[in-house]
């Protein structure tokens, strides 16, 4: 267990234990907490759902033994994770994991009610097998965490390769977005990155290159006065593109971004993104 009040930077990584390339993500974590000061705490966090259970089981083996064993199977799984974590992670930090197992809503309820009883600065999914993700979490899963979850969340298609320190806010630049950046600014400086700001324009949204660069001058106004007097965003990025998606991922690809930024009200960028 965490020592309560003890990490400047918490991590929670909700795990379906059951994706191709989810192990080489989780172990990639390390370098996004590379350099962050001060003590950490990564926890991994899974939830045992329906699907995994045999509704008929043998003779021999009642329901409450086949729980206790896929337990025993997803915290065997975690606490190899957790070991090869250990001896990545930078000095200071800790990690261990949690199985859900009693009285289990849908994963996605369970972790933002865990959020919601734990603090944790992030939350994590690693998200590539889509259909394995639906099968573990529900048709419209993704956009139920962004929804519920009171803290950031990070969706990892891939493993790092690099630290990533290129932050892009996909925005449409009206006051309304503006206190999204409370807890992005702050996740931005705990991770010691830097924050680039994107409006797609599509034939369906139109921004003037002017009109853009008021709302640039109101946004850092609003950061001055209501967020960090001492940040500036890198640089605003105005795109064109046909299609939302389709800009998002070539402007990170042109740009070389490491994390795309997206709104959970944003819903016309659906999970298309983090498959590409």
């Amino acid at each position: 267990m965490f020592p309560p009040g003890d990490a400047s930077f918490s991590i929670l990584a909700a795990t379906s234990l059951d994706s191709s390339n989810e192990e080489e993500i989780l172990l990639s974590l390390p370098l996004l907490v590379r350099g962050i000061e001060g003590p950490g705490r990564l926890r991994l966090y899974h939830v045992l759902t329906p699907d995994r259970f045999r509704w008929a089981p043998g003779k021999s083996e009642s329901f409450l033994q086949q729980i206790r064993s896929l337990k025993e199977q997803a915290e065997a799984q975690l606490s190899s994770y957790c070991k090869a974590l250990q001896e990545r992670l930078p000095a200071g930090w800790v990690v261990d994991y949690r199985v859900e197992d009693q009285e289990v809503a849908s994963p996605a309820e369970e972790i933002a009610n865990y959020l919601q009883r734990e603090r944790f600065s992030l939350l994590v999914v690693a998200f590539k097998q889509r259909k394995r993700w639906e099968r573990f979490l529900g048709m419209t899963a993704v956009w139920d965490i962004l929804e519920m979850a009171p803290i950031p969340v990070l969706i990892l298609p891939a493993a790092f390769s690099l630290s990533p320190r290129r932050f892009m806010w996909v925005t449409e630049m009206q006051a309304e977005e503006f206190p999204l950046l409370h807890p992005l600014i702050k996740l931005v400086r705990q991770l010691k990155a830097t924050l680039y700001c994107l409006k797609v324009n599509t034939p369906y949204a139109f921004l003037a290159h002017r009109t853009f660069q008021r709302h640039i001058l109101e946004m850092c106004d609003y950061i001055i006065e209501r967020v960090d007097p001492d940040f500036v965003p890198e640089e605003c990025l105005l795109y064109a593109d046909k299609d939302l998606v389709e800009g998002i991922v070539h402007a990170a690809h042109d740009f070389l971004m490491d994390v795309v930024a997206l709104s959970a009200e944003v819903e016309r960028v659906d999970t298309r993104i983090v498959d590409k």
